[in-house]
């Protein structure tokens, strides 16, 4: 598809989640299981958790060495959490789905791949350069430890003459 395809793409997967969040929003409230009592606490752990998961997924650090899918564990942590929280008929259907559709992934991708444990040979990105810094993109954050203190980092002042 190209470029072009990219944003008719981005288009359905807009409208798509647009719809989604429309039905959940308007269907009708149908109680199938009363949550627990307190269980916002552990929501909000189990969100954190996911957070944490979905950030590994791209920022390629120690947790992705680790961890075979992390953005689609993140998925069925995200929904696990809403299901503890939401009893009713089309939160079970949205979370579910969303929960069942990451599972699935999952397994058709060690289905192709083979495997189901934790990736042995993988190893995050490989640093390059002057000083052996990672490339610009690929830096987790603008304070990497592993620059030349020499040269200044972004919004930063060279308070040091280079060496």
């Amino acid at each position: 598809m190209g470029d072009p395809g990219k944003g008719l793409v981005t288009l359905i997967i807009t409208a798509g989640l647009v719809l989604m969040i429309y039905g959940y929003r308007t269907a009708d409230y149908v109680p199938v299981y009363v949550p627990l009592p307190d269980t916002g606490y552990l929501n909000n752990l189990l969100m954190l958790v996911a957070i944490v998961l979905l950030g590994a997924g791209v920022l390629k650090g120690v947790i992705w060495t680790r961890i075979r899918h992390p953005q689609f564990l993140a998925t069925m942590i995200w929904a696990t959490a809403h299901l503890l929280v939401n009893g009713d008929l089309a939160a079970i259907l949205l979370f579910g789905s969303m929960w069942l559709w990451a599972a699935g992934s999952i397994l058709l991708i060690n289905a192709q791949e083979g495997g189901m444990g934790a990736p042995a040979a993988r190893s995050a990105p490989p640093r390059c350069g002057a000083g052996g810094h990672r490339p610009r993109a690929l830096r987790r954050h603008h304070l990497d430890p592993h620059l030349p203190r020499s040269q200044p980092l972004h919004g930063q002042l060279l308070l040091r003459a280079p060496s």
